[in-house]
């Protein structure tokens, strides 16, 4: 893995209520759609979009009708196992090497933002990005005998503009979330979060059970675009501590990697929402 940053597409199915909303069309297979409908056209590395001017905008209106983007792959009906693979896989090997990563996921709300970062408990074929990656990390510490490996997690969401840490989600005197406290080092220009809870975790059992009360914490709710839609950004992070038993110096190759799934962002007229969502949707 370079220091690049890598950028994929994945294409979520469409819904039967979507299928006249956007056509999803492959290059060599363009047939075209009724007047007014978006298209979608992609290949391996690249997207085009075209999308008609909205008549409901009146005359002020995006004058661009088409954008065109080239990426490092584009996913079209892949598994789970497969976007792994492609995307996240080679970041704990190059961690337990004291080299940090960050994955970002972004798109508009109902995309599967969510569903690809964590998955599904009901289905295990369908889990997540994050449960993946600590059940390779783990396999990959086993591998390891002769190393001492320290596992630290921490998960947060940034809810109206503050920090809650979902592993330590305190309530206060009226019945909200807890704040936590950002905290800046200048000293080692790193961000930290005063009091954050990080668990120590020694296989993946632990780990997942950690992972999941999180998850049971994060803040979501339902509008007509999505009916569990994350109103927070949230960032899951595993510390790494690597020392070598047989070195007695000391030295401790230390890293992390952090998991970042960005709240989705859409259109107010299309959500049928309150003002508080609004407010929601405006810090997101």
């Amino acid at each position: 893995m370079t220091s690049d940053t890598k950028t994929y597409v994945r294409i979520r199915n469409s819904e039967k209520k979507e299928k006249t909303q956007t056509i999803f069309i492959r290059e060599d297979k363009v047939s075209l759609p009724p007047e007014g409908i978006p298209i979608c056209i992609f290949i391996k590395k690249s997207i085009r979009l075209e999308i008609k001017r909205d008549p409901q905008h009146g005359l002020i209106n995006n004058q661009t009708t088409a954008w065109e983007f080239t990426v490092d792959k584009v996913f079209e009906n892949d598994p789970q196992k497969t976007v792994f693979n492609e995307v996240s896989s080679n970041m704990i090997p190059m961690a337990l090497k004291g080299i940090s990563g960050t994955l970002l996921c972004y798109g508009q709300t109902g995309a599967g933002k969510t569903f690809t970062m964590s998955g599904v408990s009901q289905r295990y074929p369908d889990r997540g990005i994050i449960p993946r990656s600590l059940a390779q990390l783990f396999e990959e510490i086993d591998k390891m005998p002769t190393y001492a490996v320290l596992v630290r997690l921490s998960y947060i969401e940034i809810y109206n503009e503050q920090i809650i840490d979902l592993f330590n989600p305190a309530v206060n005197a009226v019945g909200s979330k807890q704040v936590s406290q950002l905290v800046i080092s200048d000293a080692e220009d790193e961000v930290t979060v005063k009091g954050l809870a990080c668990p120590l975790v020694n296989n993946l059992e632990d780990a997942l059970c950690v992972l999941f009360e999180g998850e049971l914490n994060r803040t979501v709710a339902a509008h007509a675009l999505n009916r569990i839609s994350s109103r927070a950004h949230t960032i899951f992070t595993i510390y790494l501590d690597v020392r070598s038993i047989a070195d007695t110096s000391g030295c401790v190759k230390s890293s992390r990697l952090n998991y970042v799934d960005l709240a989705g962002s859409e259109r107010v007229r299309k959500t049928q929402v309150s003002l508080a969502y609004i407010h929601q949707i405006r810090v997101i």
